[in-house]
């Protein structure tokens, strides 16, 4: 086993990790070379990053690596270049667009000529060495005029805005043939898909014009394009707010004064089934014909009043069940995968 790292936040967390993390060693006959391990670091070097309280930066060893790189003489050491410069690509804005005079000379037909647009590259590569921290998301979305580029960036306490990742690509021929508006949504659609596994799930921002949003909701029924790029912007930023319209029955719940006041005080309009007549919430009832022996099952005796307690452990399976018809879990086609 090797590059083991244990975080924490404080001594008293590192000392329980630590301990937990030994017990784990010790029942699996597993032992410690001391003499490589190093305790109560608070900054590390891992894997050509340098890591230290909540703060990703390029690594010492490997940005000095771009930097002393010879002038590459053919298109194999351009490649061997941009294999180095692609590793840091998450910390360089428009990586795509300051990388092309290299690119280019890896085209069949083009003539290998160096010149200064080719050589001041590694030092556009190296600017990018301040601090970042990794929490919550504030994300931009931009258009460049060769290719597309997308910043998420994150505010701190003083609401300071610092970096956190960078994405890039050069456009093909076809997208370049695209309008500005629709490449500014292109820029939204595609930033916000690349970087899935930092934003799903939380809320963040988008920055754009109000343009964008015009363009979007007026094409999205008559465009299939545009309609797919609609659905997946919904799929992460749409705000939820409170209800236009609740349906239910006639249960106590929902026939009580309080719910009434409430739904007429913030505007909800409240409608209510017909007795004995379930069709007319048939997908809640649907639902509940699954969710209701699930919860009873938890629940330890008949007189359990605790059922609430539940209701996140049935979610959970519930969510990971694979489904008869789609043969995926509700979560594996939200998310791409299916939970352990």
């Amino acid at each position: 086993m090797d590059d083991l790292l244990i975080m924490a936040e404080d001594w008293d967390e590192l000392i329980e990790n630590l301990r937990e993390v030994f017990q784990q060693m010790r029942a699996a006959n597993l032992t410690l070379r001391l003499r490589k391990c190093s305790f109560g670091l608070e900054e590390i070097d891992f894997l050509g990053y340098t890591i230290s309280k909540g703060i990703v930066r390029p690594g010492e060893h490997k940005s000095l690596a771009i930097r002393d790189f010879p002038t590459p003489q053919n298109t194999h050491q351009i490649r061997q270049f941009l294999g180095l410069a692609n590793y840091f690509r998450r910390f360089i804005p428009r990586f795509a667009e300051l990388s092309q005079p290299l690119t280019e000379l890896l085209r069949k037909e083009a003539k290998f000529e160096w010149k200064e647009r080719q050589d001041g590259l590694a030092g556009l590569m190296l600017q990018a060495d301040e601090d970042r921290k990794l929490h919550l998301v504030y994300c931009v979305s931009k258009k460049l005029n060769q290719g597309l580029a997308g910043l998420m960036l994150q505010a701190d306490e003083d609401r300071k805005l610092h970096l956190v990742y960078c994405v890039s690509k050069k456009l093909t021929m076809e997208e370049k043939r695209y309008h500005s508006t629709k490449l500014e949504l292109m820029a939204i659609v595609w930033t916000i898909t690349k970087l899935r596994s930092f934003l799903i799930g939380i809320p963040f921002q988008i920055v754009t014009d109000c343009q964008v949003l015009v363009y979007m909701h007026a094409k999205k029924t008559v465009n299939p394009q545009i309609a797919r790029w609609y659905d997946l912007i919904m799929e992460f930023v749409q705000d939820f707010g409170l209800p236009e319209r609740i349906i239910s029955d006639r249960g106590t719940a929902f026939t009580s004064k309080e719910l009434e006041e409430f739904c007429g005080k913030n505007g909800i309009v409240h409608v209510l089934n017909s007795s004995r007549h379930p069709q007319a919430n048939g997908m809640v009832e649907r639902v509940h014909r699954t969710i209701i022996p699930m919860v009873s099952m938890k629940m330890k005796s008949p007189d359990d009043r605790n059922w609430d307690q539940y209701v996140d452990e049935v979610v959970a399976e519930f969510n990971a069940t694979e489904n008869k018809s789609t043969r995926k879990s509700p979560f594996q086609l939200l998310y791409g995968y299916q939970p352990q």
